[in-house]
C-alpha cells in the first residue's frame, strides 16, 4: 500500500539533510576563500606606562690592589687595615635615603667564582678570625679588614661588587640582599 504522507515525509527530510549539506559545503568553501594575507593596519595607540625598571639601581665592580691597604688605629682598640676607593654609584641621595650592599668576589679553584655578602668573618685557624666589613660617605667606599688576633697578614687585591640602591626601589621589594644572585636577578644587574 502506497503512504503518500510518508514519502511526503520522507522526501522533505531527505530535501532538508541535502540543504544542510549544501550550506555547509558553501560556507567551508567561502570561509577558504576568503582567508588571503593582507597588509598590515595602522598602528595602535600608545600602551600604558610599563612598571618600573632598574634605573634607581646600580652595580659596579670595584678593584682593591694590594698597594691600596693602609693600616688604621682603631680608637676602639686594634688594628684595621682599610682600602678606601671612589665608587661614583654611591651618590649623596643614596647615603641618606637608600642602600649599599658590598660582595666579596670569592674564586674557586676551577676558576668559578661567587659572591660572599659583607660584613662577614673567616675564620683562619682555630685561634684567628678575619672580619671584613665597610662604610660608605657619598662617593666613597672604605673597605675594612680585622683579624681577631691582630695578625692581619696576606692582604691582598680583591674584588668587590658594590650594588646602590636609590631608596624609592626599597619600599616594594622582598629581597634577600645577602644572596648576590637575588639581587642580580631582581634588579637584572650586569656581572
Amino acid at each position: 500500500m502506497y503512504n503518500s504522507k510518508t514519502n511526503l515525509t520522507n522526501l522533505k527530510t531527505n530535501n532538508m539533510k541535502n540543504l544542510k549539506s549544501v550550506l555547509a559545503i558553501t560556507t567551508l568553501i567561502l570561509f577558504i576563500t576568503s582567508c588571503e594575507k593582507n597588509e598590515p593596519g595602522v598602528a595602535g595607540p600608545q600602551g600604558a606606562q610599563g612598571p618600573q625598571g632598574n634605573a634607581n639601581v646600580n652595580s659596579v665592580n670595584v678593584a682593591v690592589n694590594t698597594s691600596d691597604w693602609e693600616l688604621y688605629l682603631n680608637p676602639l682598640g686594634g688594628n684595621d687595615w682599610v682600602a678606601q676607593k671612589s665608587v661614583s654609584i654611591i651618590t649623596s641621595s643614596v647615603v641618606s635615603s637608600g642602600a649599599v650592599y658590598v660582595y666579596l668576589r670569592k674564586t674557586y679553584s676551577n676558576g668559578g667564582y661567587y659572591y660572599q655578602a659583607l660584613p662577614f668573618t673567616w675564620v683562619d685557624t682555630p685561634s684567628s678570625a678575619r672580619t671584613y666589613g665597610f662604610s660608605i660617605s657619598a662617593n666613597t667606599l672604605n673597605i675594612h679588614v680585622e683579624d681577631t688576633d691582630n695578625s692581619l697578614y696576606g692582604l691582598g687585591a680583591y674584588t668587590f661588587k658594590v650594588v646602590a640602591v636609590d631608596g624609592a626601589r626599597m619600599s616594594n621589594r622582598l629581597v634577600d640582599f645577602n644572596n648576590y644572585s637575588e639581587v642580580k636577578k631582581t634588579f637584572n644587574l650586569a656581572d
